[in-house]
């Protein structure tokens, strides 16, 4: 009788215990980049913006994609995206040529729903670019990421276009 008595109430302290935390479920992201040559119907498109006769390897197009997934349990959401004119400033200054052609994309951050995404296509002139050039010069663009749960430490998180998580 003794034994059932411990049991019992070691049972029934371990779930009040765990009753009186609450632990949120982490946010999970991915954040992805892809540098790639455009396509033939891309190139058509260049074609009616720029002058001369660029081949269709002289562009390249930036696809960048972040997507944030959390719980109902976080209490406070704050994403920055990077600035529209970020993109086009950051490509024109590689070496201060004017490079940034077109940009498509969107984003949904509606505080109330629990995914956030963010997705971004830019053809740009790439003619004397290696990609390296292009990684590094895209990394001063970033999605800055503030979540709290209310319980625990805060999560604060800066995602580079090509660095790593």
């Amino acid at each position: 009788m003794k034994k059932l008595i411990l049991m019992t109430t070691t049972l029934l302290s371990a779930l009040s215990l765990s009753a009186c935390l609450k632990v949120g479920d982490p946010i999970i992201t991915s954040s992805w980049t892809t540098l790639n040559y455009i396509s033939e119907k891309e190139y058509d498109e260049v074609l009616n913006i720029v002058t001369g006769t660029p081949a269709i390897n002289d562009f390249r197009k930036i696809t960048y994609d972040f997507e944030l997934e959390h719980s109902d349990d976080i209490v406070k959401r704050e994403i920055q995206f990077p600035h529209p004119e970020s993109w086009k400033d950051t490509l024109d200054s590689i070496d201060d040529q004017k490079r940034y052609l077109l940009e498509y994309g969107d984003e949904q951050n509606e505080n109330y729903k629990n995914v956030v995404t963010y997705h971004r296509e830019i053809i740009f002139y790439s003619k004397g670019l290696d990609n390296r050039e292009v990684e590094e010069a895209l990394n001063a663009i970033y999605i800055d990421v503030y979540v709290d749960s209310g319980v625990g430490t805060p999560t604060d998180k800066v995602y580079e276009v090509f660095g790593t998580e």
